[in-house]
């Protein structure tokens, strides 16, 4: 079995989001600015999994995940996508793959860090 890995990267500076594959984005953006990919962008993986709506998961997002997911929340949570512990998290500390077919993509911690005070 093959899966591709998908990366996107956040332009500190251009305040851009860049989506493309590994080989696409090395070649789309780190052409160009390759002295200063390390400072300038954050890359963030995609989870192999996409949330109720088809919206493929990347780590960085911020989803809606509704109540009664697993008998284990018993209100909507606004959550975020994180690598721990060996693997793709929610900020809440539950993996990933139990909620992302429930849950709802509503943004990223870059382009819209209200939900958490982030800047």
């Amino acid at each position: 079995m093959s899966r591709i890995i998908k990366f996107r990267a956040w332009d500190k500076e251009e305040k851009k989001m860049y989506h493309s594959s590994s080989y696409q984005f090395f070649r789309d953006f780190a052409d160009h600015h390759i002295d200063d990919v390390p400072k300038q962008c954050e890359l963030m993986q995609y989870t192999g999994l996409k949330d109720k709506n088809g919206v493929e998961i990347y780590e960085g997002d911020i989803m809606k995940v509704p109540e009664d997911v697993q008998k284990a929340i018993s209100e909507p949570e606004i959550v975020s996508v994180i690598w721990e512990r060996g693997g793709f998290m929610t900020s809440n500390q539950r993996y990933i793959w139990l909620v992302a077919e429930y849950s709802e993509i509503i943004g990223n911690i870059y382009e819209n860090p209200e939900p958490f005070n982030l800047s």
